[in-house]
This record gives structure tokens, C-alpha cells and sequence, in this order.
């Protein structure tokens, strides 16, 4: 039988992945960035622009960036190179020998023009996720123009950016050896600046990843800082040679100073390509059950979502996470390979002994096709005991499978008590206790 989905499903389940993108999105950082926003085009409405032929190149890479974002394997975001050109705008002090007379709030609004002109192709492609990560980048560039712009220069320094004897110091002039320490000690600030930027945004992440998911705070921001060590860095790197190459040459070279991060950019979207493509072919081998009648239709990405939602409560890594979807896709191949398949695919019934059959010929199945990072181990453990110490993926797995078993695929609220009830009077012989907790919370919801 031919359980394949109708066009009007797939486009039902598009309305309901938008749906709930935007019911992930966090408001209030939505609404403090546009009022970042709406403050500083406010302000330079007042005052005036200056120097706008550098304001509209900025904001053009800046547009260019954003529009070509990234969006990596488990939903993160990346645009390096709008990150970077808004930072640099931020914290650019001269131009070709001339003093860069733009203030905070300028640099604000070209900062809010790039990061809007850039999001429209994604918006008008229902994607309102990225809002998120762009309010972050976004208000990331507003906060570090407001600290370096009106904090540094102004207040600690005592001096206003305008000033051509702070940007080219006089060789004649006795104090010449003590203008290039100021320069190295404003340089020097940049940088720290920059890195203080990268890294509180790391911090504002990991409280987004910790509220929207239920991650443990230490888990969401240790893959945040993995994020930033990989990423973040290219962005401070960019910034700084933008800011210094821009002082002795023109603003027409601003393209080249930003093509390597363009071509890192370029390399993270065919990464992120590859990626997806694996992912969704994987995601059409794991209904060669269904077709063939060995599984129920849907179960394969029904237990896919629960142990994401259980992994990410309980703090695996993000490779973890694509690990064990691989393996949640896949974990019932193994009965296209064994003698005697089980009819129906429900495996929670049978004994421990078979459980493991199927495990082990499954698990050899993707051995073979390869390239599938630990999931072959996690789909061989999954039927041991929690007696058996196998890795907390395996663990994982087996209570969304049982679950899935023995709820079904549109389970009434009697059915979802009495697969609990039946998990749970297996707690810590056959089930880790933590795994069924989640999963209690998820079912609760």
C-alpha cells in the first residue's frame, strides 16, 4: 500500500512548521530591536547624515550578507558577513585619511537598513524564525556602536570622532611616539569591544536556546561557544581588517577587504546544502518500512520529533542531536534485512533477544551506507536495559520508540495514560528514569 502524503498535507504541515516558527520567536527581542531601530532612524532624521556615500556601501553589504544567510544543520543561523560589515561601520574611525564622522545612531540605522532589506527575500519565503537571530545580530551592532561610539570616544577618551588629530597624528610632533600608543590603545579597545560583542551575543543564545527548548543552560551554551569559536572569530578578524585597511584606502575596496569572508559564507551554504540534502534523503529511505508495510505510516519521524525534544531537554550536544536523529529515522531498517520482519513494525512487545535482532541488522544496514556519524551504535543499544549503561542517545530512542508503539500515531488521551503507565512500570530496569520524566513533561503538553 502507497502511503504517500496528498500535495495538500505537505502544504498543511508547511502552514504548521511557519505556525510554529512564529510561536518560537521571542517577542520581546523582536520588539526591543525595533525600537532600537525606529530611536536611531529617529535620531539621524534630526541631525542629519554624515558622509552617506560610506553609509549606503555599508548598508549594501550588509543587505548582501543577510540576504544569503545561513541556515545550519539544527535551525542555528549565521550571516558573518552582515555581522561583520554592521560591526565594522560601528567601529570604523577613519576612511582614506579622513575622519569618520558618523555617530552611534547612524551607525544604528544603516545597521537596521542592511539587517531589514536583507530579511525580506526570507520573510516573503515564511521563514519567520530568523527574526530571532536577526534582532540579535542587529541589536549585537547597535550595542557595540552605542559602547565604542558614545562610551569609548566620547566619554573615556575625551574626544569627539570628528577630531583629525586623534585619527592622523602629526610625525613632526614631539608627541608623535605617544600618539601611535593612543592609536594602539584605541585599536586595541576594538578589539576587545568586538570580542565583548561576539561574546555576549553567545550569552543572549544560550538563554533563547535554554528558554525555547528547555536546555540546560550549560548544554545551550556550550554549543554556543562552539558556534563562536568557529564563526565568531572570521567575524572579529573581518571587522578588524575592514577597519584597519579602510584608513589608508579608499571606500571603493570594501568589497575585496570582505570577499574571504564572503567565500567562508559561499562555503557554510553549500556545507548547510550538502547537509540538508543528506538529511531529507535520509528521511525518505526511513519510509521503505511504510511502504512496505513492516512500520506504521509516520512513526519513523514521530519518534524522530520525540527524542529531539527529550535530547535537547536533556542536554545532548547538537552533533549528538543529529546523531540520534539519523539513528530515529532509521532504527527499524533493520527489518528489510532479517528472515521474519515483524509485522506492523510495533517491536516494544517482542523479547529483549529479538529487540536485539533487529537491532544489530539495522544497525549493520547503516554501517554500510555510512556517513551517518554514531547512529549505527545507537540503534544497536537501544533495546539494552537501563541496567546496561548504553549511551543516553540509545536510551533515548528506546522509550520514544516504545512510546510511539504503544500510543500510536493519533493517540486519545486514555491511549497516551496507559502507554505511560506501561513505560513506567519498567522505570529504571528498562527505562532511565530522567528519559521517562521528559518524556511525561512532553506527553503533559
Amino acid at each position: 500500500m502507497n502511503h504517500a502524503k496528498p500535495p495538500s498535507h505537505r502544504a498543511f504541515e508547511a502552514d504548521s512548521d511557519a505556525q510554529t516558527a512564529w510561536a518560537q520567536s521571542n517577542p520581546l527581542l523582536i520588539v526591543l530591536a525595533c525600537f532600537v531601530a525606529f530611536a536611531a532612524v529617529a535620531a539621524c532624521a534630526v541631525h542629519g547624515f554624515d558622509q552617506p556615500g560610506y553609509a549606503l556601501a555599508f548598508g549594501a553589504i550588509i543587505a548582501a550578507g543577510e540576504a544569503f544567510r545561513v541556515r545550519l544543520p539544527g535551525g542555528r543561523e549565521a550571516a558573518p558577513l552582515g555581522a561583520a560589515t554592521g560591526l565594522a561601520y560601528a567601529v570604523l574611525t577613519e576612511v582614506g585619511h579622513q575622519p569618520a564622522l558618523h555617530n552611534a545612531s547612524q551607525a544604528v540605522a544603516v545597521a537596521a537598513f542592511g539587517f531589514l532589506v536583507g530579511s525580506v527575500p526570507h520573510l516573503a519565503v515564511r521563514r519567520p524564525a530568523t527574526l530571532d537571530y536577526t534582532a540579535r545580530r542587529f541589536l549585537m551592532v547597535a550595542l557595540t556602536a552605542w559602547l565604542f561610539r558614545m562610551f569609548y570616544l566620547r566619554w573615556v577618551l575625551g574626544t569627539r570622532v570628528d577630531n583629525p588629530r586623534l585619527l592622523q597624528p602629526d610625525p613632526l610632533d614631539p608627541t608623535f611616539l605617544s600618539r601611535h600608543l593612543h592609536s594602539l590603545a584605541v585599536g586595541s579597545a576594538t578589539a576587545g569591544f568586538l570580542l565583548l560583542a561576539i561574546v555576549g551575543d553567545g550569552v543572549v543564545g544560550s538563554i533563547l536556546q535554554a528558554g525555547q527548548h528547555r536546555r540546560p543552560i550549560l548544554a545551550a551554551a556550550r554549543d554556543e561557544a562552539t558556534f563562536t569559536t568557529r564563526v565568531g572569530l572570521a567575524v572579529v578578524a573581518t571587522t578588524l581588517l575592514v577597519c584597519l585597511a579602510s584608513r589608508t584606502m579608499s571606500i571603493w575596496v570594501l568589497p575585496a577587504l570582505c570577499l574571504p569572508l564572503a567565500f567562508t559564507q559561499l562555503a557554510l551554504r553549500r556545507y548547510a546544502r550538502i547537509k540538508e540534502v543528506h538529511l531529507e534523503t535520509i528521511r525518505a529511505l526511513s519510509r521503505i518500512t511504510e511502504v512496505a508495510g513492516l512500520t506504521q505510516p509516520g512513526h519513523a519521524r514521530r519518534v524522530a520529533r520525540t527524542c529531539q525534544r527529550i535530547g535537547r531537554e536533556l542536554g545532548l550536544s547538537e552533533a549528538q542531536l543529529l546523531d540520534l536523529e539519523y539513528a530515529s529515522l532509521m532504527h527499524d531498517i533493520g527489518q528489510l534485512s532479517v528472515a521474519e520482519p515483524v509485522h506492523g513494525g510495533r517491536t516494544a512487545p517482542l523479547s529483549l533477544v529479538r529487540q536485539r535482532e533487529l537491532a544489530r541488522a539495522g544497525a549493520e544496514v547503516i554501517r554500510r551506507a555510512g556517513a551517518l556519524g554514531n547512529a549505527a551504535e545507537i540503534v544497536e543499544h537501544h533495546p539494552d536495559p537501563f541496567g546496561a549503561a548504553g549511551p543516553l542517545p540509545s536510551r533515548i530512542l528506546r522509550v520514544a520508540n516504545d512510546y510511539d508503539d504503544l500510543a500510536g500515531a493519533q493517540p486519545e488521551s486514555a491511549e497516551r495514560t496507559e502507554a505511560l503507565r506501561h513505560i513506567r512500570l519498567g522505570l529504571a530496569v528498562h527505562y532511565d528514569p530522567a528519559v521517562v520524566e521528559s518524556l511525561s513533561r512532553m506527553v503533559g503538553e
